[in-house]
């Protein structure tokens, strides 16, 4: 017997033009217009559903306006069918949810990923927008988990409860490669086109604005309990301190007046990290902590411009899907490194890209894996099948031929440590 409930309908229903009159086009976008590009890919997939598909990715670089096209396919959706439209992620972010909402027309449901442990959904006539479709996606994951719940992992039940799926990503992983498995004529593939003045990882390569991240804090005597003096650990400290002033000499040089972002280890290293900056930097500059453990909201410090340069010390904020605004008070964005090239992509080194970009600010980052993402990029994605290892990038961590599979290195905490495999329909590829 068949939990779920069922309305037979096999094909999409067209609303009527009483309903559709409710949808106008200001309230439809959140107050924004959607741009050329936007409309290009959404009407794309609104096609696409119209034509039979069930599942459709989209492609689109980093902040190059994934919610917005989300937004669009969802006002038109709803113009044209009717029914329900939910937003959901499987990241954990508290940003990600108040930055959606506030893009999104109030009748959206948005979910993150702490909201879908206790969510159940009635699918029927309901079009699920996926936001970072990698993230929580891999079988017994938030994102599976829910799917399976409602009902989502059947295509039969999908189609006769009139329930469209459409998924995001500017770093897809194996969400790609499983939907290129499955039945030809119930999934797509669309690749959103940059609009002008956009500024891209390539853009940020060319300018010379990327460079490669070191290990600032190397290690400490907090690394191990009880770790008694000696010259070994001192000389590592010696070596980070000396990163550490190399830094400061850039960002004396090249700034006044602007907020540089570091992105810290976990717990004492990262405190111990901090206290370093303030020993090598002194008085010349302010620092802030803006993590969970501060009331220190790092959007809300940047709109304003400071009185000297300034560091802001985060851990795992500002990762896929968070715009960072403001950027004009912004100087360099430190990242760490990370075996895996979808990281550091979707890492500081993402949200230096968009709109709006000044030219000044600069990323250290891991410059293969920035490289690797912007050649393909470039190519429109044709390729990322095959090239899919660019997104597991480092010549320093694993593996004699550079390549890793997995999540981060180093056993974090993160929004990546789940990414590797999507747990969506399994289906007989017909």
């Amino acid at each position: 017997m068949n939990k779920f409930k069922v309305s037979l309908k096999q094909t999409l229903p067209k609303v009527t033009s009483k309903v559709a009159s409710k949808v106008t086009s200001k309230a439809s976008f959140g107050g924004a217009t959607p741009t050329p590009q936007q409309k290009k890919a959404g009407n794309e997939v609104l096609s696409g559903f119209e034509n039979g598909k069930v599942f459709q990715l989209i492609i689109a670089e980093t902040q190059s306006g994934k919610t917005g096209t989300m937004v669009y396919i969802g006002s038109e959706y709803v113009k044209r069918y009717g029914g329900n439209v939910i937003v959901l992620t499987g990241l954990s972010s508290v940003d990600w949810k108040k930055q959606t909402k506030l893009r999104c027309p109030d009748s959206f449901s948005v979910y993150h990923r702490n909201d879908l442990k206790k969510l159940s959904l009635d699918l029927e006539n309901t079009l699920l927008l996926i936001d970072e479709v990698q993230i929580a996606c891999k079988t017994n994951m938030s994102i599976d988990v829910l799917l399976q719940n409602a009902g989502a992992k059947d295509f039969d039940f999908l189609e006769e409860n009139n329930v469209r799926v459409a998924m995001v990503s500017a770093t897809p992983n194996k969400v790609y490669d499983d939907i290129k498995q499955w039945k030809e004529d119930k999934c797509g593939v669309v690749v959103q086109q940059n609009g002008i003045g956009y500024t891209g990882l390539g853009t940020l390569l060319e300018s010379g604005r990327i460079f490669d991240c070191e290990d600032l804090w190397v290690t400490g005597y907090s690394a191990t309990e009880g770790l008694e003096k000696n010259s070994v650990i001192d000389d590592c400290i010696e070596l980070s301190l000396k990163k550490i002033k190399k830094l400061i000499d850039f960002v004396n040089d090249r700034f006044s007046n602007k907020y540089h972002i570091i992105r810290t280890p976990y717990s004492n290293a990262g405190e111990e990290l901090r206290g370093r900056f303030m020993n090598v930097g002194g008085e010349d500059f302010d620092y802030y902590q803006c993590d969970n453990s501060t009331d220190h909201d790092i959007m809300d410090i940047i709109k304003n411009i400071p009185v000297k340069n300034t560091f802001l010390f985060i851990k795992e904020q500002l990762r896929c899907a968070i715009t960072l605004k403001s950027k004009e008070n912004l100087g360099v964005l430190y990242d760490r490194k990370s075996q895996y090239g979808h990281a550091m992509v979707q890492g500081l080194a993402g949200r230096a890209t968009g709109y709006n970009v000044p030219d000044h600010i600069v990323v250290f980052t891991f410059v293969k894996s920035i490289e690797r993402y912007a050649e393909s990029a470039m190519r429109g994605f044709v390729d990322i099948s095959e090239k899919v290892s660019y997104l597991r990038s480092t010549e320093t961590f694993v593996n004699v031929d550079g390549w890793s599979d997995g999540g981060l290195s180093d056993g974090e905490s993160t929004d990546y440590s789940d990414v590797e495999s999507v747990g969506l329909p399994k289906v007989s590829l017909k």
